[in-house]
């Protein structure tokens, strides 16, 4: 199913033309495919809270922007009154309309960059080893190039040997051929 197909049974889910939660088979759809749709469930499902129970619009607002954005999507909602956070999660509103869009504003504190690769869809699908779980996170991977682990003993040394505070020694101690220059750091 297409974002634009998901985003019209969304609209009309919320705008009362649909009173059901669209169900879709998955089994042959890829991982982006599935993330856009639980998101699209999950926005559907805070909409239902926050209608019963205001103390969930702020909820319902922060799973509609991150749909937006994900979606690259604006929503018309009829009648929708904004929480006092909603520009602060970086949604806007053309109460004329009932038009609502996401930014992609973010506190200082936040790495703009990984956020920025997910909502921008920069990020291309991996395999994952179900199996082992070797596999190595963003930062390994750009600063090194190695998508997976050797074994579970280096990614335990690697992923020790970053955690160490700044200002102590990391001893490693591993089999030849283990993997320790990955942990190397100077």
């Amino acid at each position: 199913m297409m974002n634009n197909d998901i985003h019209l049974l969304v609209e009309k889910a919320i705008n009362g033309k649909s009173n059901e939660i669209f169900y879709i088979d998955l089994s042959k759809a890829g991982e982006v495919e599935q993330y856009k749709y639980s998101t699209a469930i999950r926005l559907l499902k805070s909409w239902d809270k926050q209608k019963v129970d205001k103390k969930y619009k702020s909820d319902f607002e922060c799973s509609l922007r991150n749909y937006l954005l994900l979606m690259k999507k604006e929503i018309v909602i009829w009648g929708y009154e904004p929480s006092e956070n909603f520009e602060k999660l970086g949604l806007n509103m053309d109460i004329n309309l009932g038009k609502i869009w996401a930014t992609l504003l973010l506190p200082n504190f936040v790495n703009e960059y990984h956020v920025k690769k997910l909502y921008m869809q920069e990020v291309p699908e991996k395999e994952v080893d179900n199996i082992h779980n070797l596999v190595t996170n963003s930062f390994i991977q750009e600063l090194t190039g190695f998508a997976m682990f050797k074994s579970h003993e280096q990614k335990l040394a690697v992923m020790g040997a970053l955690k160490t505070p700044n200002g102590y020694t990391c001893l490693v101690s591993m089999s030849t051929g283990g993997g320790k220059s990955l942990i190397t750091y100077d």
